[in-house]
């Protein structure tokens, strides 16, 4: 994920469980499962240009939270339809 994510490759080289390699696509161009013994070659280019996640890092989370916390507070602060129908009645 993180390599599809930064358009870079990535590399993970474990003793314990799973090694792989991931080009900047997000493709498995290595993979060597957690019971296999022994080692692999993957042949990944290098990536120089940035991406948007690159230039502007986790900015949609952070407008998707605030977003959220905007939503609730208006929802919180706000009267519920059904009552105020039902205090218009009376």
């Amino acid at each position: 994920m993180r390599a599809a994510e930064t358009g870079r490759p990535a590399v993970q080289a474990s003793l314990a469980g799973v090694s792989a390699a991931f080009d900047a696509q997000g493709r498995e161009p290595a993979w060597l499962a957690k019971g296999d013994v022994g080692s692999t070659v993957a042949d990944v280019p290098l990536q120089t240009a940035d991406t948007p996640y690159d230039r502007y890092g986790n900015y949609v989370p952070i407008v998707c939270a605030g977003l959220t916390l905007i939503t609730l507070v208006t929802t919180a602060t706000r009267p519920c339809a059904a009552r105020a129908a039902r205090m218009r009645t009376r």
